[in-house]
């Protein structure tokens, strides 16, 4: 233990009974001063072996110094003890210029977001130590640094816990220290600079705003994180000036919101962005790691906005920038071959993205672990290129690999583990493995239907994609029970003419079809067609192959007069949209001929079974 913080130790008790003493009166004596002067020293002692076992990866004995700074700080309120009480009580709720995280870990927790690479969005990430020396120069209130000195124990508090994963705990003290500085910013506006002074860094609104305004961001709280950073925005422009760094940041900040925002806004990111670009050159210079990451942020813009080109020329620049400036084995710099490989694969040259994703491979699992995430994606994808490119073995020895990565990193039941499998069944389906598939499909759905609203779309598909295999396989039944299953999910989430219903209607009839169960067939087609009807879409090719199937199913219950009127109707729709030489005008000409024929009419069964061989011929 450094030798400051046992003598800081030593004296808690001391000052702790001094406190009240000191601040019972309103005029100060010099003795008054001199106590809350070794007070905060004392304070400041703590704080500042906090700040050192923080940067040290020590984070338990970090938060026990800086608790007991923030005892000792908030034990020198000049107020009374019922006030003190009640502001402690209050503090979250005087917050209201910046809105309140409102279940902040359940969000966080479901949140997934790539922590380790650089966005641009760790501007104020360092804790702050206070220079003892500065307590009380220039005649400076004791009061003005009581409050300096609190915020900044506040700050380092939320930086701790920001340090150790426990965001809605960083919130709560960052919102304290908000309130603090919001509260005083306008009495110390004058002073500012002085107090500063005592701090390494200035623990203005601006950082704690910054920093609100990333929990709020990496928990998939945009539009609070677009609010805060908004805030965060103006405080640094009065501040400073345009033309700062601070302000720079703040920008990038708001880009990248932009950019993740659910209904993302790839302009207003693009706009954001190229201001801070522009801000940072002219201070930094181009070849500067935060200028590289900025570029890389506007890079996924072009990406997101399918401009291959300008992706791929802004990502290779920044590579080399990366390389340059922080060394080939920097994770940025595999961030920067990922998305490099990425758009490679996106524009199909599937070799070149293998190789980039081998090389990121490489570099993710030195620095960051065979079981990583990312590793597991990176699998994943180097498997897709291989089942794109028909190597199915391949892609099914990296689907393995990076199933097994997968449930060491993310655990046996988690999104990606169930896509995974998902992937892996569509392959062994290809292949013909159909036990093989239906094993994945299983074990894939078990896992959606725990961690996933029941009407998920991911648990739809899986669900068609078992009772397709059960159809395969001729268990009809087994089939059947799953369509209606996901038919009953489809009809939860989805508008009643949305076309996938119609598609699991007729997939319905053609089972019911197979166990010539023709009444509940013809039930489920013309269900399917009276909702493609209310899609305005009377003369499509799709309605003539519904009336198609619907002439079948009368046809097998010998119902022909029916049967005709639905083909000869499907015949008139085909043509029109098709023109007269296609093979399903050729099949709807043979199953009209086939009704004819057996209902007796054998020269009009014969006319159209040659109209069919002109067709096939032709």
């Amino acid at each position: 233990m450094p030798r400051v913080l046992k003598r800081i130790l030593s004296y808690q008790l001391a000052s702790k009974m001094s406190v009240t003493a000191a601040f019972t009166s309103k005029s100060t004596h010099g003795n008054d001063c001199t106590q809350t002067q070794t007070v905060l020293r004392d304070i400041a002692g703590l704080n500042n072996a906090g700040v050192m076992y923080l940067k040290r990866s020590k984070p338990v004995k970090a938060g026990k110094c800086f608790r007991q700074a923030l005892l000792q700080s908030e034990d020198l309120a000049s107020t009374s003890q019922a006030q003190t009480q009640k502001q402690k009580q209050t503090y979250p709720q005087h917050c209201s210029a910046v809105p309140c995280i409102l279940n902040l870990r359940e969000h966080f927790n479901v949140s997934i977001t790539h922590s380790e690479y650089d966005e641009g969005m760790q501007t104020f990430s360092t804790p702050i130590s206070i220079c003892n020396e500065m307590i009380n120069r220039n005649g400076i209130s004791l009061e003005y640094h009581r409050i300096a000195v609190l915020v900044t124990v506040l700050y380092n508090l939320g930086r701790l816990h920001v340090q150790t994963g426990e965001d809605k705990e960083a919130a709560d003290f960052f919102y304290r220290a908000l309130d603090l500085a919001r509260k005083w910013d306008s009495c110390l506006d004058g002073v500012w600079e002085v107090v500063d002074d005592a701090c390494e860094g200035s623990v203005r609104l601006l950082a704690i705003l910054h920093n609100l305004g990333h929990i709020q961001y990496r928990s998939g709280c945009y539009k609070e994180a677009m609010t805060t950073y908004t805030q965060a925005l103006n405080v640094a422009r009065r501040t400073f000036g345009p033309e700062h760094l601070h302000v720079a940041s703040t920008l990038n900040c708001i880009g990248v919101v932009y950019f993740h925002m659910p209904s993302a806004n790839a302009d207003k990111a693009m706009e954001f962005y190229l201001l801070s670009l522009a801000i940072c050159r002219v201070i930094l210079g181009d070849e500067h790691k935060d200028v590289a990451t900025i570029l890389n942020n506007i890079g996924r813009v072009h990406f997101v906005k399918g401009e291959y080109d300008e992706a791929m020329a802004t990502y290779s620049g920044v590579l080399s920038l990366r390389i340059m400036l922080l060394g080939k084995d920097h994770i940025d710099v595999g961030a920067s071959l990922c998305n490099l490989a990425q758009t490679y694969h996106t524009r199909g040259e599937q070799d070149k993205a293998v190789e980039l994703y081998q090389e990121f491979l490489r570099l993710a699992r030195s620095r960051l672990g065979k079981n990583h995430r990312d590793v597991v994606l990176t699998l994943k994808s180097i498997a897709q290129v291989h089942h794109e490119q028909g190597e199915c073995d391949r892609a099914i020895e990296f689907y393995t690999e990076a199933l097994h990565a997968g449930q060491a990193s993310l655990g046996e039941n988690h999104p990606e583990v169930a896509s995974i499998l998902n992937k892996l069944g569509n392959l062994h389906c290809e292949q013909g493995n159909l036990g093989g598939a239906l094993e994945a499909y299983k074990r894939g759905l078990e896992i959606e239907e725990m961690v996933m609203e029941e009407n998920h779309v991911n648990i739809i598909v899986t669900m068609s994609n078992i009772a397709h295999i059960y159809r395969q396989q001729g268990r009809h039944h087994s089939a059947l029970n799953l369509y209606k299953k996901v038919l009953t999910l489809q009809q939860k989430s989805l508008s009643d003419t949305d076309s996938r219903i119609v598609h699991t209607l007729t997939i319905i009839g053609q089972v019911y079809c197979k166990t010539e169960n023709y009444t509940q067939a013809l039930d489920a087609f013309k269900k399917a067609l009276c909702i493609q009807r209310n899609m305005h879409v009377d003369n499509s090719v799709d309605v003539a192959s519904t009336l198609s199937m619907i002439g079948l199913v009368l046809f097998k219950q010998g119902q022909f007069e029916y049967a005709l009127q639905n083909f000869f109707e499907s015949l008139s729709i085909c043509k029109l949209s098709l023109g007269e030489i296609r093979g399903d005008i050729a099949r709807i000409m043979c199953n009209i001929a086939t009704v004819y024929f057996y209902s007796g009419y054998d020269d009009e069964a014969m006319k159209f079974y040659r109209e069919t061989l002109k067709v096939e011929q032709a």
